[in-house]
């Protein structure tokens, strides 16, 4: 255990660091070689972050607390916080950057209940299971090899890796990404959102809710997720209709309800523009093993 801090070194902030040559929107995959970086290095984060370490170690110095991460660990760090890390010569990891609201999204949709916050939490670090390690080393090949994928393929994995966290540790590890934001507008803004996306509520309706002016409304969700209200919602219903498409099995026609359209002609025609592909050519788009596999280990 290292027990001095060390020199202040380079500064980063994260994602920005990264956004001159990758998408801002959605959630971003990053794949950190320390030997590319300063060994010493101060960086604060803007969005959430999941780091998950494939080799060599990390040294993190917080709040005159040290903690050192090793291969096959996880660590968790919540938007707005800042630290001093050092990297070993073979350190390398998988970064994950998603938004409070993107993360918000991930816990309503498969239905995670929020852990019970007993005090602030910055951080989390936790071990990986084999299966959550090939997984998490095929996509930093992937994302090595391809670059970042479109947005929804990249949500999807952001929420085949945060099911794998879940599965193995419950939602307590999710702590240190609530501490300090109940009763947020953010918060509220994503829950409007979820709550009313596959109803077919108007936007003017859904501001009224919360006590605000559509203009109002529009300029919150425009700052949470940089894309419109109705861009949101239409990608939500996709999202959703992909997941049942392709995990639960659903037949097109009934997917089509549930995401709240009212003809099954417009909702191909939707998944279509968004996928290029039809309903019922899902599963070509990929992910159809993954996607089933935790499904399974959530109901087993």
């Amino acid at each position: 255990m290292i027990d001095r801090e060390p020199p202040l070194g380079h500064r980063y902030r994260l994602p920005e660091v990264f956004l001159s040559s990758m998408p801002d929107r959605g959630p971003l995959f990053v794949r950190h070689i320390g030997a590319a970086r300063p060994a010493s290095m101060r960086v604060g984060f803007s969005r959430h972050a999941c780091s998950f370490v494939l080799s060599g170690r990390k040294c993190l110095h917080t709040r005159g607390s040290v903690h050192e991460v090793e291969a096959g660990q996880a660590i968790l760090y919540r938007a707005g916080t800042e630290y001093i890390t050092e990297d070993s010569a073979d350190y390398v990891s998988l970064l994950m950057f998603l938004t409070p609201g993107e993360f918000g999204d991930f816990l309503r949709s498969q239905g995670i209940p929020r852990p019970d916050l007993h005090e602030e939490q910055q951080l989390a670090i936790a071990d990986l299971d084999e299966s959550a390690i090939a997984r998490i080393a095929r996509l930093a090949e992937h994302v090595a090899t391809f670059g970042q994928a479109s947005r929804q393929v990249r949500t999807l994995e952001a929420y085949l890796v945060l099911q794998c966290l879940f599965d193995q540790h419950g939602s307590e590890i999710f702590a240190p990404l609530l501490s300090g934001q109940q009763n947020t507008v953010d918060l509220k803004i994503s829950e409007a959102l979820e709550d009313t996306w596959s109803s077919r509520t108007p936007l003017s309706e859904i501001a009224r809710r919360m006590s605000m002016s559509e203009a109002t409304f529009y300029r919150h969700v425009k700052r949470i997720y940089a894309i419109s209200p109705a861009d949101w919602i239409n990608e939500r219903r996709m999202m959703r209709a992909w997941y049942m498409l392709v995990a639960d099995g659903d037949r097109p026609s009934q997917v089509a309800h549930e995401v709240g359209f009212q003809s099954h002609s417009a909702f191909s025609q939707a998944f279509r523009r968004q996928f290029g592909v039809p309903p019922k050519d899902a599963g070509m788009i990929g992910l159809r093993q993954e996607l089933t596999a935790s499904r399974k280990r959530r109901t087993s």
